[in-house]
């Protein structure tokens, strides 16, 4: 055999790229064909799937959450002042307030009002609400007796200043879970701002 006949069997070397066969896809999944998987290992591949979307899907859901917005009051601690002779003048109440709503400065905070600043409140509210049509469906603030009407002694006996504050705890609850009510800057005022007139 002559040599040019043997070189000219011999594959020569090419540059050309060489093409290599891409997986098969499967049509339902995208997946490469799962032809070569035994049983075994597609529920493994299956199983890995659907906990990963539970895991996107609970992802979502918390970033999606938000603290719901609440508002919390409550009268205490009754003080009752007293002139330079000693003479009871007015009671004082102290309001604790814990709310999560923008319009207040901070969540938790407190300020002492009188009783006739609650009735300032409310007669504040009936007007606001009367002006824009809406409802004032608020509880009534507790009444005086006869006594503490005329400015007797009643109106600072033990007895009377307890009631009176559960009345007003009662009222000052009902306004700030009123629909309307509740979102009246007056209120606002009246809950945080020491320096706010209620007049």
């Amino acid at each position: 055999m002559l040599a040019s006949d043997s070189e000219e069997n011999i594959p020569q070397p090419t540059n050309e790229p060489q093409l290599v066969d891409e997986p098969q896809l499967d049509q339902t999944t995208g997946d490469p064909s799962d032809r070569n998987e035994t049983p075994e290992e597609r529920k493994r591949r299956k199983r890995k799937e659907r906990r990963r979307k539970k895991r996107e899907k609970r992802r979502q859901i918390s970033d999606e959450y938000q603290v719901p917005q609440y508002i919390n009051v409550d009268v205490t601690d009754p003080i009752t002042e007293t002139d330079d002779n000693e003479k009871p003048t007015f009671t004082t109440y102290l309001i604790s307030v814990d709310t999560t709503f923008p319009q207040y400065n901070s969540q938790n905070f407190s300020i002492r009002r009188r009783y006739s600043e609650f009735a300032w409140l409310r007669d504040h509210l009936k007007s606001q609400l009367d002006a824009k049509g809406k409802r004032l469906t608020i509880a009534e603030l507790p009444g005086n007796t006869i006594s503490s009407f005329l400015g007797l002694s009643g109106r600072y006996d033990e007895d009377f200043i307890e009631k009176r504050r559960e009345g007003l705890a009662n009222f000052l609850k009902s306004v700030v879970n009123h629909p309307w009510a509740r979102f009246e800057s007056g209120l606002h005022k009246f809950l945080q701002d020491e320096d706010f007139k209620c007049k």
